[in-house]
């Protein structure tokens, strides 16, 4: 069952976000493919020891910590932080 968890983030911490990301510096995402997928993954990702994303994801989690119809949903024992990644035409 798919539960829609609305609001995690408050409208000003997504411009936050999306101003970060904007800025960012971007790697090419197939440095963490496997050898039969490097072919075909065309992405940039974050690198995941980035300071930033570090901060951005600890912004996330602690959200999502704190949104009581997602801890009610996932019951998570443990909430991992999230991978940044973007996709670009072409």
């Amino acid at each position: 069952m798919i539960i829609p968890v609305p609001q995690v983030l408050k409208p000003a911490q997504v411009r936050q976000l999306r101003a970060h990301l904007d800025q960012a510096d971007w790697i090419d995402g197939s440095l963490t493919a496997g050898a039969q997928a490097r072919t075909v993954k065309h992405n940039q990702q974050l690198a995941s020891d980035s300071r930033l994303a570090q901060q951005l994801g600890e912004l996330i989690l602690t959200a999502l910590a704190g949104h009581a119809v997602f801890i009610s949903a996932a019951l998570p024992l443990k909430i991992f932080p999230p991978q940044f990644n973007r996709y670009q035409t072409g």
